[in-house]
């Protein structure tokens, strides 16, 4: 078959130094083959304070992206010749870009309003705030990862950390301390066990959620535009049209977490960190 629109074989990456011929810096870049000029710098431009001797995370405006998705251009947007504006397509050949070279993005433009945000921030400074007693009644005894409460001590994500060459886990015996933080995972589920007295909390909660299962399905169908694939590719393998609204075929959560911070005085145990290195494996 074909490459993907986005990148030719003899694409690579690299770091550049210099100037692009306008007098502007360079950092890292990614160089791609053509056809008709022989190869094409692409800058990707980086996080605000990223120093010359650190790794840029490439930020990505995903806003044209977003709104080709909102028009339902079809399945074979795409891909084979399909119809997504350049915009767009410039999007998804930086997505492609990023993770070819960096493997991670920092994304803008992503339309979760400002106030959906700072409103689960808040509900969650509210529950975290709650007496330990008033938290527990929401500990579900599942462990952190299930859903409910887990109360600081229970996760030590360290012991997940796989050896240098992947051999093996290193296991509670290797690893740190348990981690200094306490959670609050939710399903978006009727079962889910809410806090008493936070009044909307439910609903500010649920309405993230909902934001971050649309971001989630728009991300996916970003990856397969950028591997030429058709648009909704992920689609039926992720997620399910319900009444209620967007739902994840698998298991999504959405974790609160909390790290306390040190009183004053306070000693933390030798080797714990808010949370530990680890692996993920889901």
């Amino acid at each position: 078959g074909s490459w993907p629109r986005a990148f030719g074989p003899n694409s690579q990456c690299v770091a550049v130094k210099g100037s692009n011929g306008e007098g502007k810096a360079l950092g890292r870049a990614f160089v791609r083959a053509t056809p008709m000029t022989g190869a094409e710098v692409v800058e990707m431009p980086s996080a605000p304070g990223a120093g010359s001797g650190a790794i840029a995370v490439p930020v990505i405006d995903i806003s044209p992206f977003l709104a080709a998705e909102a028009l339902a251009l079809g399945a074979t947007a795409c891909s084979g010749g399909g119809s997504l504006p350049e915009a767009a397509l410039d999007v998804a050949r930086r997505w492609r870009q990023a993770f070819a070279c960096q493997g991670f993005v920092q994304i803008v433009g992503h339309a979760v309003p400002d106030a959906a945000i700072e409103e689960t921030y808040g509900a969650a400074r509210r529950f975290f705030s709650l007496s330990a007693a008033d938290k527990q009644q929401c500990d579900l005894g599942l462990g952190y990862i299930a859903k409910g409460y887990a109360t600081q001590g229970m996760e030590r994500v360290s012991a997940t950390g796989s050896l240098p060459d992947g051999s093996d886990m290193l296991g509670t015996e290797k690893a740190r301390p348990p981690d200094r933080l306490e959670s609050f995972v939710i399903r978006n589920r009727s079962a889910d066990e809410m806090p008493g007295g936070l009044d909307g909390f439910r609903e500010t909660v649920f309405g993230y959620y909902d934001e971050m299962a649309r971001l989630l399905r728009s991300v996916l169908r970003l990856t397969a535009c950028s591997l030429d694939l058709p648009m909704d590719y992920f689609d039926e393998k992720h997620f399910r049209e319900e009444i209620e609204g967007l739902r994840c075929s698998g298991d999504c959560a959405l974790k609160l977490a909390f790290y306390p911070r040190l009183e004053e005085g306070e000693t933390p145990p030798p080797g714990q960190l808010r949370y530990g290195e680890h692996t993920d494996y889901n």
